[in-house]
């Protein structure tokens, strides 16, 4: 599968990216909004893993981009703030609030 990892913290989504890619998926990073949407636009992932906080916006961006270009494509949202903060924020009943590394592997 073809996914795209979105966080501000280059280390972090390269050490995910590596972890997927050794399960055979094929893996694109992007840094902040702008470059998450390019990607997204051009090379039309099957998922998206992001932060919720980065420099140029937040991932509701993203996941509203998504949602209008590419309906079925689900998107993970990965984030250090609070359940009660994010539920502020969108008011999702079904969040996992948690994930193992080993997690990913079912995707």
């Amino acid at each position: 599968m073809k996914l795209i990892i979105v966080d501000d913290e280059w280390e972090l989504a390269e050490v995910l990216a590596r972890f997927l890619r050794r399960s055979g998926h094929d893996c694109l990073t992007a840094l902040d909004v702008q470059g998450a949407i390019d990607a997204i636009t051009q090379h039309r992932p099957g998922l998206v893993l992001t932060a919720f906080r980065l420099p140029d916006g937040d991932g509701l961006q993203i996941i509203n981009h998504v949602r209008q270009t590419l309906p079925q494509t689900p998107v993970i949202v990965m984030t250090g703030i609070m359940y009660q903060e994010w539920k502020k924020w969108r008011g999702e009943p079904e969040l996992q609030t948690t994930c193992a590394s080993h997690s990913l592997l079912g995707i």
